[in-house]
């Protein structure tokens, strides 16, 4: 192997002469790179970074060097998860970014985005360190110019993966269709920077050279998505798992796994199970993970809902379903498809972003866009026919072997040194060269951050500030709120109790009293009386009261898990008027419980 010097920064163009004797040992020979790689939310567990811990095993497998820079999303303990320390790795955290408003929940920490603006001094200083020979980024926000305008000033080797449909998100978000073009046209902005961008599949590359012109400002690869046909297999199906969550072994349990997000159209799903419902069909479905759109999905019928699975559970879980249902028209690839297919699942998928994953009538069914009939009829058809089940599973499992992930992911190694090899070869080292060659496509100059982009990204910076100061200040007083109210049940509920003990202590006292003002009983007779409570009224009494009490209880206890129930749904079905009422309604049950309750 001849791998390039580590020189310092300043000596990087020396290599043309050696990069250039390199290129005939491309292929199963690899350079040792030092790949510092952007990514926006490295700690979110999702198909980027789930691809961009895949890369990284390779790189490190291969006897090369790896430096993520991320933002501080996510959890921190998905940081090294599957044994990601290496001495040849390291994670750097922008200290400027704050969390993205619009997809922001409170009850899925793990899910919350992050948006990095800049790069500061001491990251910059901490990259340096790394010494990177060539700089990937995945995805073209804010921060991303900031790596750009490094790598140019510092002439390393530039290239990026695309991942995310994001501008066609915001088609499923009512009255953010204004944004689109802004999007397109800053997105455009990054990718104008980049020697090679890499697609996942012939249809993204066609809408990318359609509705964008990449095709004129970068050199538009595809590079796939590989599968651990391991860890993704049949033979992790288990019966005790199904049984476990209320699966019959003959029930026909149809899975949906992803993000429960608007764009993902977990609403097709929902309309799917209902139909099936409607029609009496007997089916079961599983739903594993989470989002704004879990509250919505946990009342469908038959429906079992999981939340966030990893490891060997999010296995077992493919692999104990019989039918994959995603209608998603946003994936860019389907890194959740193929695992499905890997697990030996028929498939029924959107045609465009998936198609690629299924041939109709042999693994599956590719449906139409938003079509929720076709959607419909493709899962009835193998939820009723046995026989295509199985054969649509043997194939997407043969299927799934052509992706092996090793021999997928080595092929980014080779990317890297193609690009290096471009670099130095074709632009002499320097990216002044690539801007002349590609003139003619830098719609807005060839500054990363001209003056009015710096404007419009200061904008968005405060912007985004002041909805995440709006948003913290909101659910602070949410929470306060929602405090008093379950404090306001709880008096009441603790009030009825005392009011109950002390009727029951004040009868007893009034009786005794009453019957010693009378002469009937002294002081003796009564508490001899008290303690020879065998007789039968006394015993219908007791057993009349423990009744009343165990309801009062069940009346409570049903009282304060509606109110967190409706409290933990606010912000998706409720206002906190309708948490007032909703407490208020429940509070007025239990008062009515005491007062015809027969204490």
């Amino acid at each position: 192997m001849l791998p390039i010097p580590l020189l310092p920064l300043q000596q990087r163009r020396e290599c043309k002469d050696i990069a250039i004797a390199m290129q005939d040992y491309t292929g199963s020979h690899h350079q040792q790179h030092r790949v510092l790689i952007y990514t926006a939310c490295y700690n979110v567990i999702d198909g980027v970074t789930l691809t961009i811990r895949k890369i990284e095993k390779e790189i490190l497998s291969s006897g090369g060097h790896v430096c993520i820079v991320t933002t501080k999303s996510g959890i921190a303990s998905n940081t090294n998860i599957d044994g990601l320390f290496h001495p040849n790795r390291r994670v750097i955290f922008l200290d400027n970014s704050v969390p993205i408003p619009l997809v922001y929940d409170v009850n899925n920490p793990e899910t919350q985005y992050h948006l990095g603006f800049s790069l500061s001094s001491q990251i910059q200083k901490q990259i340096g360190e790394f010494e990177p020979t060539v700089i990937h980024v995945t995805v073209p926000d804010c921060a991303c110019l900031s790596v750009i305008e490094y790598a140019r000033e510092n002439d390393i080797p530039l290239m990026g993966t695309y991942h995310s449909n994001i501008v066609d998100y915001f088609d499923h978000y009512p009255g953010m269709a204004w944004i689109k073009p802004l999007l397109r046209a800053f997105f455009r902005h990054n990718y104008n920077f980049l020697q090679s961008l890499y697609v996942p599949t012939p249809f993204i590359r066609r809408h990318l050279t359609q509705d964008f012109d990449l095709d004129r400002c970068t050199k538009l690869k595809i590079w796939g998505r590989g599968i651990d046909i391991n860890k993704f297999s049949p033979e992790h199906r288990c019966q005790s798992f199904r049984r476990k969550l209320g699966f019959g072994d003959d029930d026909v349990v149809i899975g949906m796994v992803g993000r429960l997000v608007p764009e993902k159209r977990p609403d097709i799903f929902a309309r799917v199970m209902y139909r099936l419902d409607k029609e009496g069909v007997n089916f079961k479905a599983l739903v594993v993970g989470t989002g704004p759109c879990q509250d919505k999905l946990k009342s469908i019928p038959n429906t079992t809902f999981v939340g966030w699975m990893t490891g060997d559970d999010l296995s077992m879980a493919y692999a104990s379903c019989d039918i994959f249902l995603f209608p998603s028209s946003v994936e860019t690839f389907g890194n959740v498809t193929l695992e499905a297919a890997a697990s030996g699942l028929p498939l029924v998928v959107e045609r465009n972003c998936s198609g690629h994953l299924v041939r109709d009538g042999f693994n599956g069914y590719a449906c139409t866009a938003g079509d929720v009939d076709s959607f419909y009829d493709a899962t009835l058809d193998l939820v009723l026919d046995r026989s295509k089940r199985r054969q649509y599973a043997i194939n997407s499992r043969q299927f799934s072997l052509t992706l092996e992930q090793h021999s997928v992911v080595k092929e980014m190694l080779s990317n890297y040194t193609n690009v290096v090899n471009d670099f130095y070869g074709t632009y002499d080292g320097q990216h002044a060269n690539r801007d002349e060659a590609w003139n003619e496509s830098f719609r807005g100059g060839t500054q990363p951050k001209p003056f009015v982009l710096k404007l419009i990204v200061l904008f968005f910076v405060l912007s985004f500030r002041l909805l995440w100061f709006v948003t913290t200040c909101f659910d602070l007083f949410q929470g306060v709120v929602i405090s008093l109210i379950i404090s306001r049940v709880s008096s009441v509920i603790y009030s009825g109790v005392v009011e109950y003990c002390n009727n029951g202590v004040n009868n007893q006292g009034w009786t005794k009293q009453h019957q010693e003002s009378d002469g009937l009983l002294g002081d003796n007779e009564w508490d001899n009386n008290l303690k020879s409570s065998s007789d039968t009224n006394m015993k219908q009494r007791r057993s009349k009261s423990s009744s009343n009490l165990v309801s009062y209880h069940a009346t409570a206890n049903s009282s304060l898990r509606r109110v967190r129930q409706i409290s933990d749904g606010y912000g998706q079905n409720e206002s906190i008027f309708e948490i007032e009422e909703e407490s208020r309604r429940y509070s007025d049950d239990v008062n009515f419980s005491l007062k015809i309750g027969d204490w």
